[in-house]
C-alpha cells in the first residue's frame, strides 16, 4: 500500500523533507540555541561556575559552561567567569596594556583582541562587523543557507501549482524549484507547467481536464467520429479504454466494451484495461502517475534524507571533511558536500567545516596546531617578559631574596631565582644579591652585616689593644682623637710666631674647608713676627691647587713661588721655604731667627724620600697622626702643613 507522504515541519530548525500524514513534525537540524532531542529541536541548557548561564542564542552548546553574567568579585573571561584580579596602579613602560577598546575588539587580559562571533551553517563576523565578542552574527553563510539579520537560515524555495523542495535542494532562497506537481501540471525542469494532452480526430482536454501530460483524451471529435471514453471513435462498433487509446475496428470487437489498443504514459496494459503503473524506490519516493512510465521498475521521484537521486535510483550521501571526520547517514544531507562530524587535534567545528583552532596567552605565544587543544582559549607556547610557564598559561615570576625584599614585575626576570629589588640594613645590592657590608676599621676590627651599615665606612666592631671603642671608631686611650680630621699639634712655632685665634683667612682657600672638612672660624687672621713686628697676611692655596702666594710677603720675590707643581715632593723640592729662602730673605731671617730658619728648612725638606712623613724635625712625637694622614697632592700638602701651624691649639 502507497503511503501518502507530505512535507516536514520542525519548530526551531530545519525539516527532515517529507513525512507520513500522521506525523508531519522532523528536524533534521536545528537553530542557534536549540539541540536535536530525537527528532525535535529543544531549547539549550548551558551552566556558569560563579554566575549566571547564558541562555537562548547565547547558550550554543547544550550542556556547555557558558556565562552571561558574572558574581562579585569575578569577571568574564571568554565564557567562564574567573577571579577579579586587582588592578594595578600603573602601567608598566613598553607593555600592552589596554583600559578599553577600540569597536569590533574586546578586552581579554590587558590587550584588544579583534572581535570573532559565532555562525551557525555559515562563517562569522569579525572585527567591526561583529559588534559583540562570541556573539551569534553571520557574514556569509553555507550552501542551500542565506543571511537573515545576522544569522543563517535554511534557504526556503516556492512552487506554483506543486509541492517545493525542501531546503538542502533550494540552492537559492525564495526561488520556484518544484519537486513534485499537483492538479492538470507536470514537473519540467523545476517547474511545475500546464498539462498538454492528445487527440486524434478531435480537439484535446485542456486545463483541469488533461490530467496527464501528453495522455490521448479528447474534448469534442470531428465529424464522423463520436466521443467515447474520452476518445473521437468511428460511428462502427465503439470500444472505451480508461487511461489509454480505445481499440478500433476489427480490434474494437463488441460495442461500448472497454478495450485498449495502447494506454497513457503512467499505465500499462493488463488484459484489454488499462491499469496504472508502480514504480519502486529504495531510499526514497517512487514516481506515480505519468512520471512512473515503467511498471514495476526502480523510478524514484525523490530520495529520503542521506541520500541522492542518481538516474532513478536513491544513493546514499557520501560527504567529504578536511581536517575530520565526515558525517554519514541522514546527516550527510547533501551528496559530496563537505560536512564534518567530527575534527581532528587542533580543530574544531565552524558550522559544517573543521577549522583550525584559534588559541590565546596572556603575556606570552599562544599554542598552534594540536598543541591548541580547546578553540578559543588561553593555552600558552611560551611567556614573554617576567612571565613563565604553568599548566599552560603564563604566571608572573615569583623571586626570593635573602637578607632583602625580592625583586618583581619586570624586575624578576625568572621565576624562583635569587633577585633582590632592595636589601637589608647591613647588606648591599651586589649582582642582583644582597651581600653582607664590610666596614673599615684603624686599629681594630672592622663591623660587618648589620652592624656595617654604609660599605666601605670606617665602623670598629672591637678594638686593637690600648684603643677603647667610641662610637665605632678606635681612640687611642693615651691621647685626644679627632673624627674625620687630624689632631691638633701643641706648642709647634709658639717660641717662633705669635698666631692670633682669628682665622676666617682660610675662606681666602677656596676648597679648602671641604677639603679639611673645617667650619668658617672667624675674619682674616694676620701674623707677628717676634723681632720687627712687621704684619703679613697669610695666604693659602688658590682654587687651581697650585703653590702660588704662600705667605705672601716674606720673601722679597714671591713670583718665584707661583709654580704649577702638583706632587708634594716637587713642591718641597721646587725649594719653598727651603734653607735657601731662610739665606736669601732678610725678611724672613729677621721675623724668625738663624736657629727657627734652619728648623723651617728642614720641615720642608726630608732627608728621607722628600714626602711629609717625617717632616717637623724634633716634633714627631706629636705629629704621628699627622704623618699617617699626609697627604699626595702638591696644594694639600702645603694646606696641611701650614693648618697645622697656623690653626693648631695651643
Amino acid at each position: 500500500m502507497l503511503l501518502f507522504q507530505v512535507a516536514c515541519t520542525c519548530s526551531n530548525g530545519v525539516s527532515a523533507g517529507f513525512c507520513s500524514a500522521s506525523n508531519t513534525a522532523a528536524c533534521a537540524s536545528c537553530s542557534a540555541g536549540f539541540h536535536l532531542d530525537g527528532i525535535s529541536c529543544v531549547a539549550n541548557t548551558c551552566t556558569c561556575s560563579n554566575g549566571d548561564a547564558a541562555s537562548g542564542d547565547a547558550c550554543t552548546t547544550n550542556g556547555a559552561n557558558i556565562c552571561a553574567t558574572c558574581s562579585g568579585g569575578y569577571v568574564l573571561n571568554g565564557d567562564e567567569c574567573v577571579e577579579e584580579e586587582e588592578e594595578e596602579d600603573t602601567c608598566p613602560a613598553g607593555q600592552n596594556v589596554c583600559a578599553s577598546c577600540n569597536t569590533g575588539y574586546y578586552l581579554s587580559g590587558s590587550s584588544c583582541v579583534q572581535n570573532q562571533c559565532q555562525c551557525s551553517n555559515g562563517q562569522g563576523a569579525v572585527g567591526a562587523a561583529c559588534p559583540t565578542h562570541d556573539d551569534p552574527t553571520c557574514a556569509s553563510c553555507d550552501d542551500y543557507y542565506h543571511l537573515d539579520s545576522g544569522s543563517c537560515e535554511a534557504n526556503a524555495c516556492s512552487c506554483s501549482n506543486g509541492v517545493a523542495v525542501d531546503s538542502s535542494a533550494c540552492a537559492t532562497h525564495g526561488a520556484n524549484v518544484c519537486a513534485s506537481c499537483t492538479g492538470a501540471y507536470h514537473l519540467d525542469n523545476g517547474n511545475c507547467v500546464a498539462n498538454v494532452c492528445q487527440c486524434s480526430n478531435g480537439s484535446p482536454a485542456t486545463g483541469s481536464s488533461c490530467t496527464s501530460h501528453d495522455a490521448e483524451k479528447c474534448s469534442s471529435c470531428n465529424d464522423g467520429y463520436s466521443l467515447s471514453e474520452d476518445q473521437c471513435v468511428s460511428a462502427s462498433n465503439v470500444c472505451s479504454c480508461d487511461n489509454g487509446v480505445a481499440a478500433e475496428g476489427d480490434a474494437c470487437t463488441s460495442d461500448g466494451a472497454n478495450i485498449c489498443a495502447s494506454c497513457s504514459t503512467g499505465f500499462h496494459q493488463d488484459g484489454t484495461n488499462c491499469v496504472a503503473n508502480v514504480c519502486t524506490c529504495t531510499n526514497g519516493v517512487a514516481k506515480t502517475g505519468a512520471d512512473c512510465t515503467s511498471h514495476d521498475s526502480e523510478m524514484c521521484a525523490s530520495c529520503s534524507t542521506g541520500y541522492h537521486a542518481d538516474g532513478n535510483s536513491c544513493l546514499q550521501n557520501i560527504c567529504t571533511c578536511s581536517n575530520g571526520e565526515a558525517q554519514t547517514g541522514i546527516q550527510c544531507t547533501a551528496h559530496d558536500s563537505a560536512i564534518c562530524a567530527s575534527c581532528s587535534a587542533g580543530f574544531h567545528l565552524d558550522g559544517n567545516n573543521c577549522v583550525a583552532n584559534v588559541c590565546s596567552c596572556s603575556n606570552g605565544v599562544p599554542a598552534e596546531n594540536t598543541a591548541c587543544t580547546t578553540h578559543n582559549t588561553n593555552i600558552c607556547a611560551s611567556c614573554t617578559g617576567a612571565f613563565h610557564l604553568a599548566s599552560g598559561s603564563c604566571v608572573a615570576n615569583e623571586c626570593v631574596c635573602s637578607n632583602g625584599a625580592a625583586a618583581s614585575g619586570a624586575a624578576c626576570t625568572t621565576n624562583e631565582e635569587n633577585i633582590c629589588a632592595s636589601c637589608n640594613t647591613g647588606y648591599r645590592l651586589d649582582s642582583g644579591s644582597c651581600v653582607a657590608n664590610v666596614c673599615v676599621c684603624e686599629n681594630g676590627t672592622p663591623g660587618e652585616g648589620e652592624s656595617c651599615e654604609v660599605h666601605g665606612s670606617t665602623v670598629c666592631s672591637e678594638c686593637d689593644e690600648n684603643y677603647d671603642l667610641d662610637n665605632g671608631f678606635c681612640k687611642d686611650s693615651s691621647q685626644c682623637f679627632c673624627e674625620n680630621g687630624q689632631i691638633p699639634t701643641r706648642r709647634v712655632l709658639s717660641h717662633v710666631l705669635d698666631v692670633t685665634r682669628d682665622f676666617s683667612f682660610l675662606h681666602e682657600a677656596p676648597g679648602l674647608a671641604e677639603t679639611r672638612g673645617l667650619e668658617a672660624i672667624g675674619p682674616a687672621a694676620s701674623v707677628t713676627t717676634n723681632s720687627s713686628g712687621r704684619t703679613a697676611q697669610r695666604r693659602l692655596v688658590d682654587a687651581d691647587n697650585s703653590c702660588d702666594y704662600v705667605f705672601d710677603g716674606f720673601c722679597d720675590e714671591p713670583d718665584e713661588y707661583c709654580l704649577p707643581h702638583t706632587d708634594c715632593s716637587d713642591c718641597v723640592a721646587a725649594g719653598h721655604y727651603t734653607a735657601s729662602c731662610c739665606v736669601d730673605s732678610p725678611d724672613f731671617r729677621d721675623a724668625v731667627g738663624d736657629e727657627s730658619c734652619a728648623e723651617w728648612a728642614a720641615w720642608w725638606e726630608d732627608p728621607d724620600n722628600g714626602n711629609c712623613d717625617t717632616v717637623y724635625t724634633g716634633y714627631e712625637d706629636e705629629m704621628a697622626n699627622i704623618r699617617n694622614a699626609c697627604p699626595v697632592a702638591c696644594g694639600e700638602c702645603v694646606r696641611e702643613r701650614i693648618v697645622s701651624l697656623i690653626a693648631s691649639p695651643t
